[in-house]
């Protein structure tokens, strides 16, 4: 049984966005309340590629912007500091 992608994201493309929209808002509030220790960007690969396939690369820079100001904020509030001058993937 094949799935025809292009049929189902031209459907709902704004379910889409509104699903990706969410997903990132509660895995940016999961990343906050678990603090600096632990790091879930690697997921936050899974809202982005659904926007982008669902309804096209804008809105998917759209989704990525969101998830970096999210990601820089919660670093800002838990005022993570670096032991070296570059900052190392987390």
């Amino acid at each position: 049984m094949q799935v025809d992608l292009e049929k189902f994201g031209k459907a709902h493309p704004n379910k889409a966005l509104e699903l990706g929209i969410l997903i990132v808002a509660f895995m940016g509030f999961t990343d906050y309340v678990l603090g600096s220790e632990l790091s879930f960007s690697i997921f936050y690969l899974i809202p982005i590629t659904l926007v982008t396939v669902m309804t096209g690369r804008t809105k998917g820079v759209m989704i990525s912007f969101l998830y970096t100001t999210i990601q820089i904020a919660g670093d800002l509030e838990h005022r993570r500091h670096y032991l070296y001058r570059i900052a190392i993937f987390h």
